[in-house]
């Protein structure tokens, strides 16, 4: 099995403004789209960080 990292910022993250800064579901974030194009040969590590803050 092949391991990706995925750095990246709120977009990595899967920052959702509607929800209140909750994230996307898995499957909606890109790193999840990624991994279900990819397949079971390869593993997805999302290490997005969210730079929004809740005030």
């Amino acid at each position: 099995m092949k391991t990706i990292v995925c750095f990246g910022d709120s977009n990595t993250y899967g920052y959702n403004p509607s929800q209140n800064g909750n994230r996307y579901p898995r499957n909606i974030r890109w790193t999840g789209l990624i991994s279900e194009k990819l397949g079971s040969d390869f593993y997805i590590i999302e290490e997005g960080l969210n730079g929004h803050h809740r005030f």
